[in-house]
């Protein structure tokens, strides 16, 4: 299986990513005309949970994709027994953590003190854990043999599916109220999640290197390093996922105290988790694309202890970690409302939580891909002390300033953004110490910094120009949004963020 370097892994996953996203608003528009935003907070109050286990279960495909790139590199030929490992412990994690959202459903959501209208949904989403832990591990598995085609591909299969099966069910039960069709819309995740696993799976048969052998005796032994890799990486990947369980238990309860109703404290967590997250995501997702491609790529040179090449491919990351961060950041804060109304027309509300949360992307990115740097030279414990103490200052922050009603839902924002900055900065000072590893500030920040600055300067200019002149609003942020992309493009090019001579060479090699 031929191996992909640094820039094709991540763009592969990347545009992967970006298609799926895309398809994912074909999902969460009908979602929200027919369920609006009360409706799409049931849907969203349940998804914490289900998030709580896929980053519990994150260190397992991480382990995986480190140990396999690692035997390919010393030749120790034990990646079938790394995957049949990874398998059976996802098999009785998934399939137990499954087990108990569908037994204790009702329970949870009482002990959480969750609106009771949130139980269907939690009943649909409770199989998703189980099918999605094995599609996980075949992930990671071609993740580690530094193929990124397979990831990509099953991504748009699990969204395709996802759309299909969820907008489908949603609308069948709309009849019935807006917390069964919840239900159903959430039901299509676990469906997504069954076409993508049948893809991967064919993939693997078809691709599989049926001479790797292990001997039995080694099992215990190869299972026992993916725990030890797994397991911090694993308690680090939840962490976010607490912080987003914290705003589910916290904002309805201190919007409470600051005076709202329960309804008004549904839609405000809705806007945010239902609207803002959606666009949130997509810079994050395409971060950890980069992050998946750097680990087994890292981890390969680490072994090796050809620490030049690592200083020189994480230079390379956090060039292209700023590139990404810093104009989704710049271009969500400015065009908000206006984002807002175009993706989501009647139902127009949230573009001011939409503004302040983007400024939680450049914080979130950055530690997304010191953590991955961390875990692939063998600091997985690090990024989970540092998130832990994180969590607290978020915990903490989102308490008391939810509770102030001129502050409200934008408390949780605050508690979200210091509770990111603190471990960002302990560990790019961890990475300082250990492995002399650093910001290159001019060519790593600077150079997107003016590209992102300059394409800002170019939006404000061309949509205060197109919006006296055009009726259409949403057609005006349409062409702003691809005259700013194309403008920031062309000044990567410009300040040598992006290389045009070798990119084009890549191509020309790519054609022979």
């Amino acid at each position: 299986m031929k191996k992909q370097d640094l820039l094709k892994g991540t763009f592969i996953l990347a545009a992967g990513t970006l298609i799926a996203k895309f398809l994912g608003v074909f999902f969460r528009y009908p979602i929200i005309l027919m369920l609006g935003d009360e409706g799409i907070a049931f849907y969203q109050l349940v998804f914490p949970l289900h998030m709580f286990f896929m980053a519990f279960a994150y260190g397992i495909p991480i382990a995986m994709s480190k140990l396999i790139s690692e035997s390919r590199a010393m030749d120790r030929n034990d990646q079938n027994s790394i995957l049949s490992q990874g398998l059976l412990f996802m098999v009785l994690l998934g399939g137990g953590f499954s087990s108990l959202l569908l037994i204790f459903s009702k329970e949870i959501i009482s002990f959480l003190k969750w609106n009771p209208g949130s139980y269907y949904s939690f009943l649909g989403i409770s199989f998703a854990p189980f099918i999605i832990g094995l599609l996980s591990v075949f992930r990671g598995y071609f993740q580690g043999m530094q193929n990124m085609y397979p990831s990509a591909i099953s991504q748009i299969i699990e969204q395709i599916g996802r759309v299909i099966f969820g907008v489908g069910l949603a609308f069948i039960l709309i009849s019935k109220g807006i917390e069964v069709a919840a239900g159903g819309a959430a039901l299509g995740t676990s469906f997504g999640g069954i076409f993508a696993l049948a893809f991967l799976v064919f993939y693997f048969i078809l691709t599989r290197d049926k001479d790797l052998k292990v001997k039995s005796k080694e099992k215990n032994n190869v299972l026992k390093k993916i725990l030890d890799i797994a397991i911090p990486i694993s308690i680090g990947a939840s962490v976010p996922a607490i912080m987003a369980l914290i705003d589910s238990i916290v904002i309805p309860q201190r919007l409470s105290a600051a005076g709202f109703d329960y309804v008004q404290s549904a839609i405000l967590y809705g806007q945010l988790t239902g609207k803002a997250s959606v666009f949130i995501n997509v810079p994050l997702t395409l971060s950890m694309a980069l992050c998946t491609s750097i680990i087994p790529i890292l981890s390969e040179h680490f072994v090796l202890k050809n620490y030049r090449e690592i200083d020189k491919k994480s230079q390379i990351a956090y060039k292209f970690s700023f590139a990404i961060s810093l104009p989704s950041c710049i271009g969500l804060f400015l065009l908000s409302n206006q984002i807002i109304a175009l993706v989501f027309p009647g139902s127009e509300t949230g573009g001011d939580i939409l503004r302040w949360s983007s400024i939680t992307i450049i914080f979130i990115i950055l530690f997304q891909l010191s953590s991955s740097i961390l875990q692939a030279i063998g600091k997985e414990n690090v990024p989970v002390k540092n998130l832990i103490l994180g969590c607290i200052f978020k915990f903490g922050i989102s308490w008391f300033l939810t509770s102030i009603p001129e502050i409200n839902i934008y408390g949780s924002i605050i508690g979200t953004i210091v509770g990111y900055f603190i471990p960002c900065i302990m560990n790019l000072i961890i990475l300082k110490k250990t492995i002399n590893n650093y910001i290159n500030i001019n060519e790593s920040l600077i150079k997107p910094l003016i590209s992102a600055t300059t394409m800002a300067f170019c939006l404000v200019i061309s949509y205060n120009f197109l919006k006296d002149r055009i009726n259409n609003l949403n057609l005006v942020t349409i062409t702003v949004i691809l005259i700013s992309v194309l403008i920031y493009v062309f000044v990567l090019i410009i300040t040598g963020v992006l290389d045009y001579h070798s990119i084009i060479r890549k191509l020309e090699l790519q054609k022979r």
